[in-house]
């Protein structure tokens, strides 16, 4: 996923991803194990000078990261962001760092944070419902 622009993972398909990878196989549900991987990347993704990689995990529903994210947050010193957008802007800085360290092919002008494309698109359908004119 960080070797292309603009893109994302879910959480369900990262956890097959990591099921199928290792070979190791689990029927603890999804959101009882996985948090805690992803709090192991954000620490080996800080410690090696890497991008946050766990920026590019998003809900499948809504394109959005989860409250878990905010843990990236903690690991990196930042200051912590209660507001949802303000979060959500924070990954998408994060994606892009995580494009242009893994070789995605970027614009000339070297890319833009993002939102995911699921979570632009329910804000831009919301804008276009609130731009109609009242009956």
């Amino acid at each position: 996923m960080a070797g292309t622009y603009h893109a994302t993972i879910t959480y369900q398909e990262l956890a097959e991803k990591i099921q199928e990878s290792t070979g190791i196989r689990t029927r603890v549900i999804l959101p009882n194990w996985i948090g805690a991987t992803l709090d192991k990347v954000a620490y080996e993704s800080h410690q090696s000078g890497d991008p946050q990689l766990t920026a590019l995990v998003v809900h499948g529903d809504d394109g959005k990261v989860g409250k878990g994210y905010k843990r990236v947050l903690e690991v990196t010193g930042e200051p912590p962001v209660d507001d949802d957008r303000d979060l959500n802007w924070h990954a998408a800085r994060a994606r892009l760092e995580c494009y242009r360290r893994f070789g995605a092919t970027l614009p000339p002008d070297g890319g833009t944070p993002a939102l995911s494309p699921k979570h632009q698109a329910a804000i831009d359908r919301r804008n276009v419902r609130s731009k109609r004119p009242l009956r």
